[in-house]
């Protein structure tokens, strides 16, 4: 399953790159933060789910985590992030893991397009043998 969202963000990637040559616009600044969370939010929804008991130590070893990816971040800011990311989960307030089944299913299709309008062959962006459909 991993291998399947590698290949995914590996063909998105490719596509903005593509697009921003041809465009010749500057690469945007995104700020650590906003990283962060956004990498949080793949975190959660790879190893997360409904029954998953998050305690203390977990959040601590995500900030750490992120901390590490991610240093020129405000350590108070990743934090708060995961502290507030971690409450909405456990609060049952957290929509990003009730809709990761209709987002998987979609990417699928969407992977397929993007790499065509890339000019990859799915076998390009996952290696040989390994197939985009689960």
């Amino acid at each position: 399953m991993l291998t399947f969202f590698n290949g995914v963000v590996l063909i998105f990637l490719l596509f903005a790159e593509q697009k921003r040559k041809k465009s010749k616009s500057p690469v945007p600044f995104i700020p650590y933060e906003d990283r962060a969370e956004k990498a949080l939010d793949g975190i959660c929804k790879c190893c997360i789910n409904k029954e998953t008991i998050v305690d203390e130590e977990d959040a601590r070893l995500l900030t750490i985590m992120l901390q590490g990816v991610f240093p020129g971040a405000d350590k108070e800011e990743v934090e708060k992030i995961v502290q507030d990311k971690l409450a909405r989960i456990k609060d049952g307030l957290d929509q990003s893991l009730e809709n990761d089944q209709k987002e998987n299913a979609q990417s699928s299709v969407i992977s397929d397009s993007v790499a065509v309008d890339v000019g990859l062959a799915p076998s390009e962006v996952l290696g040989e043998g390994q197939s985009v459909v689960k």
